[in-house]
């Protein structure tokens, strides 16, 4: 288990200043290396990781990931994480103090500190080799920092479950929930009394060994429901052909300009973005991971002072290169008749394969927190040629019925379907008319 604590500064923590701050904390402890010199294991027994400072050069991440930004921090900044490993809480003491001396030597503010610290986990759960690797977060935002990214690919190593313990008033960014679901992992909830699953709100029991499900759901996470937050949630998918002179990331902008009004600021295989957006960088990274996928978190603005965040996900196969965005913008309203034509029409000039957009509540701003927030219902889709090839542009209008319509001109014609805003007595749910006409796309049935 571990505790995870940042300092966000506007002065590099240099080497020299790092050293002052570890005087501060009492020095006196052993200090090594690992992870190629990236990481520093100091504190008590070593049992503190201390990552290398990383320059964010993208402006808004504070904002986005903790809520308001210092202004004694304006982009770049520099970043500085610490980990307590083993849930020892000496080692929880000494990161959170080390953390407070380097933002005050750097001035910088930090996120997960507390003066009272982490409040001790009711039935404390254990790392062993037959337990999952548990993953304590104090911050605000759980996001996909590089410690959390290693502790998920060592749990896949050494073929164990990892979990995201949190406290109720955490939350979850799109680009973590994602690596999360990849490598099949859980996110649990501590509220003080019980343990919760922080997607669906099924009470869990630790049974010293691992997370075992209950049959009720917490009222924790039915209550303090925020339905008065909002945000458009969008996926999308193109096919590149599979060349030299195929772009990554020009598909994705279009996206996020259709979503925003605005391109991407920044990218990053972690999070924070720490890159100005540059679609040559991007397409060079996934080109030289090929045949292997690729994932990247981007991030922006929406409308007004609002943020927005997206995943973009490059994978290889025999039709050719795969360049799939889902993306969440901050919005005050659903998207209303003329946005979404306005919506269809770019991502159709963007040669999508797919894309739909709809409104998803209860977000804390465009990150996930564990209360009861429905799911994302379809205000509007677009099928490109290659989705309409099995059934043809004519016979997927039929199908779409008097809601959809063809757009663009012959051989290139996308289907574009508006779903009502409240269900309709007569006519299936918006979500269930989506699926069923994706599977009749794919050649699932006919009618």
């Amino acid at each position: 288990m571990s505790n995870d604590f940042v300092a966000v500064c506007r002065d590099e923590p240099t080497q020299d200043l790092i050293g002052a701050a570890l005087q501060d904390t009492g020095g006196g402890h052993a200090i090594r290396t690992s992870s190629g010199g990236t990481v520093l294991h100091v504190g008590p027994g070593g049992r503190v990781v201390l990552e290398l400072p990383r320059r964010i050069r993208v402006p808004n991440e504070s904002i986005r990931l903790f809520g308001a930004p210092d202004p004694n921090t304006p982009a770049p900044s520099w970043w500085i994480d610490a980990h307590a490993r083993d849930g020892d809480p000496t080692a929880r003491d000494y990161a959170a103090t080390l953390i407070r001396s380097i933002a005050a030597h750097a001035t910088g503010f930090t996120v997960g500190v507390t003066d009272d610290g982490l409040r001790p986990l009711n039935s404390s759960p254990v790392d062993d080799e037959n337990s999952p690797v548990v993953v304590r977060q104090a911050k605000p935002t759980v996001y996909l920092s590089e410690q959390l990214a290693r502790e998920f690919t060592g749990a896949v190593e050494s073929g164990r479950q990892v979990v995201v313990l949190t406290e109720p008033d955490c939350a979850l960014t799109l680009p973590a929930g994602a690596r999360l679901a990849a490598v099949e992992g859980s996110w649990v909830v501590d509220n003080g009394s019980e343990y919760y699953d922080g997607y669906s709100g099924q009470t869990l029991k630790w049974d010293g060994a691992s997370f075992t499900s209950r049959d009720d759901v917490s009222d924790a996470f039915t209550d303090n429901v925020n339905a008065a937050r909002g945000a458009l949630h969008v996926q999308a998918e193109v096919l590149h052909p599979a060349s030299a002179q195929t772009r990554i990331g020009d598909f994705t902008a279009a996206v996020f300009r259709a979503a925003t009004g605005s391109d991407p600021e920044g990218w990053g295989v972690i999070e924070p973005a720490s890159e100005p957006w540059h679609v040559p960088a991007v397409t060079e990274l996934a080109r030289s991971r090929a045949p292997s996928p690729t994932t990247l978190a981007v991030v922006g603005s929406s409308a007004g002072d609002g943020t927005a965040v997206a995943v973009l996900t490059v994978a290889r196969s025999k039709a050719g290169v795969h360049e799939s965005v889902e993306l969440l913008a901050e919005v005050s309203d659903p998207l209303d008749h003329a946005q979404r034509d306005d919506f269809a029409a770019a991502v159709h000039a963007a040669r999508a394969r797919t894309a739909v957009a709809g409104h998803h509540m209860g977000l804390r701003g465009t990150a996930r927190s564990p209360h009861f927030s429905g799911i994302t219902v379809p205000a509007v889709a677009v099928f490109g040629p290659e989705s309409l090839a099995d059934t043809g542009a004519d016979h997927a209008l039929e199908l779409a019925g008097d809601t959809g319509r063809l757009i663009g001109t012959k051989p290139v014609r996308s289907l574009v379907v508006r779903y009502a805003d409240e269900p309709v007595v007569g006519r299936d749910h918006p979500l269930k008319e989506y699926a069923n006409l994706v599977d009749a796309l794919a050649g699932g049935r006919t009618s």
